[in-house]
């Protein structure tokens, strides 16, 4: 939720895209209530047949007058993300690096990490336990999937202060 926020605080200056998760995607079989794409929330009530279609919602939604395109792509779910790419004809075949290429032409990445590690593992902990991960502030669309149940204080979840953050648990490219 912390980057919806930083998404929702990008300049308002109708020149750098408008960044949220349209292309949101996870593995089906630790998710089977998730819907993604042109099953998920972006896709619920606009024309979306298919793929192809939800595809160029996401473009659309993502882009400003001037045709620059913005999205929100975390770590974790670049590889799911990646795999549904490569479902449509026009990627199939392709290595990941063509994949974003040709999905993203002139892709510039914006690589956002936080520094507070306790408030992350806070975040992560209410995601954990509630269920909720899109939480769309002043969007039409409700919360998704719709929180299972409130968050509470859980001691193993939440690194204290004499145990730090894995970093390796929140970024890959912690590993030493």
């Amino acid at each position: 939720m912390a980057l919806s926020c930083c998404a929702a605080a990008w300049p308002p200056r109708g020149v750098a895209g408008c960044p949220r998760e349209y292309f949101l995607a996870g593995d089906p079989a630790k998710l089977p209530d998730w819907r993604f794409w042109e099953e998920g929330p972006y896709a619920a009530g606009p024309d979306v047949s298919g793929r192809e279609s939800y595809l160029s919602l996401a473009y659309r939604l993502g882009s400003t007058p001037n045709g620059v395109f913005g999205a929100k792509i975390h770590w974790n779910c670049l590889r799911w993300a990646l795999a549904k790419f490569s479902e449509m004809p026009c990627f199939a075949g392709l290595d990941r690096a063509a994949i974003l290429r040709t999905a993203f032409p002139g892709l510039r990445v914006v690589d956002v990490t936080r520094r507070d590690r306790i408030r992350q593992a806070v975040s992560w902990a209410r995601m954990a336990q509630d269920g909720m991960w899109l939480d769309p502030v002043g969007q039409p669309e409700p919360a998704w999937p719709p929180p299972a149940g409130p968050p509470r204080y859980d001691y193993e979840l939440i690194p204290g202060p004499r145990r730090p953050v894995q970093p390796e648990r929140i970024h890959p490219r912690a590993r030493a």
